[in-house]
């Protein structure tokens, strides 16, 4: 029985018809293949890591009192806001003030000193609210109060500031009122000799307010930000400083000299921290960076960078070149050249068919194309269009 429907199975294929084994060699039509018009930008862009910094910053050097100069506080964090009087260092136990000013202290201050630091360091104690009336350029007593009254403020005792000259030998004066070297001489005793046992009293003679050198810095422009300085146990150089910014941040890219071509200086840019705070700007200059060739291509925002980004790394992304605004875009391989050069795309309508669309070509790049239908409406986003 098998042998006889197999026999049959043979004989059924041999006498086949023509027409059936064309069918049967003829491959299936392809499927056609589409994709989707989507809308948008169609742009070229590059990303970079951008560091983040201090945009101008202010080195004020720190002079270190005569012999070992040791940084015993440190009480600014970067970031920490320096006015006028802010102590900044500690140094041997006696504060560091930042005051305002035009030209570096360059003395010790005392009592009686005349001269144009001793009115700025005046200007200086009456913006801080310690002097009242006028600046006299002399180092008074009511300068000698305003700057107790600054170190007070300070947290500081202001018997650092309080000096006593060396007394001055004064001779002690008889039972009469005379000096005592009159008195001796009309008794017949030697001028220039004291009674055997007897010490010469001095005259008292009051303290004296002084402002070392070494507890005054000037910064031409107040208020600023801390950025850095000598930590606790550092021992002062000629080199020590402190470091203030005025607080705004700048960003830049290294990068090499061919990409640094294309970042054309305007060029559209955003920056984005880890956690996804993104601020919009642009290209700004570039300069060389290093032997090697590279540029750093600098970033022009529009709003401030975060403070909490100074000193950390962000994300730069530039755009290249940009060919199509707010236009639809489909791959290159979708617009047909038409008779004449007319630009067409196929359209799938809903009937699974195919209606051309006359287009116009904004731009390519990278493949797609950025295309406006020529009768508005005729192409949407979302429609599906055949790709050759």
């Amino acid at each position: 029985m098998a042998m006889c429907i197999g026999a049959g199975w043979a004989l059924a294929h041999r006498f086949e018809s023509p027409e059936q084994r064309q069918a049967a060699a003829t491959p299936p039509a392809p499927l056609d293949v589409v994709v989707q018009v989507r809308a948008g930008v169609l742009e070229e862009q590059t990303t970079a890591v951008a560091d983040v910094g201090d945009a101008a910053t202010t080195s004020v050097r720190v002079t270190g009192a005569s012999g070992l100069s040791v940084v015993t506080a440190a009480p600014l964090a970067p970031g920490a806001s320096v006015v006028p009087g802010t102590v900044v260092l500690e140094v041997n136990g006696r504060p560091v003030f930042a005051l305002p000013g035009a030209f570096p202290f360059y003395r010790d201050l005392s009592t009686g000193d005349t001269g144009p630091d001793v009115e700025q360091l005046q200007r200086a104690l009456k913006g801080l609210g310690h002097l009242r009336g006028r600046t006299t350029g002399t180092f008074d007593a009511a300068t000698e109060a305003a700057v107790r009254r600054m170190y007070k403020a300070a947290g500081y005792d202001p018997a650092l500031v309080a000096v006593t000259p060396p007394a001055v030998e004064t001779p002690a004066q008889g039972a009469d009122g005379a000096p005592q070297d009159e008195a001796s001489a009309a008794d017949g005793a030697p001028q220039d000799e004291a009674p055997t046992g007897q010490e010469v009293p001095t005259a008292a003679t009051p303290a004296a307010t002084t402002v070392p050198l070494s507890d005054l810095t000037v910064v031409t422009d107040l208020p600023q930000s801390f950025v850095t300085g000598p930590g606790v146990g550092a021992v002062l150089t000629a080199e020590s400083v402190y470091v203030l910014s005025n607080g705004a941040l700048t960003s830049s890219s290294a990068v090499p000299a061919g990409i640094a071509l294309q970042m054309k200086p305007g060029s559209a840019a955003t920056l984005v921290d880890a956690e996804g705070t993104t601020v919009v700007g642009r290209v700004g200059p570039a300069v060389q960076d290093g032997a090697d060739g590279a540029m750093r291509v600098s970033y022009l925002t529009e709003a401030a960078l975060p403070a909490s980004w100074r000193g950390t790394q962000v994300i730069a992304t530039v755009t290249l070149e940009t060919v199509g605004q707010e236009s639809l875009i489909v791959p290159n391989r979708a617009v047909v050249t038409a008779g004449g050069g007319a630009l067409t795309v196929l359209r799938r309508t809903s009937g699974n068919e195919f209606a051309s669309v006359p287009v116009k070509r904004l731009g390519a790049l990278a493949g797609q194309s950025a295309i406006t239908p020529v009768e508005p409406g005729a192409l949407k986003a979302g429609d599906e269009v055949r790709v050759r």
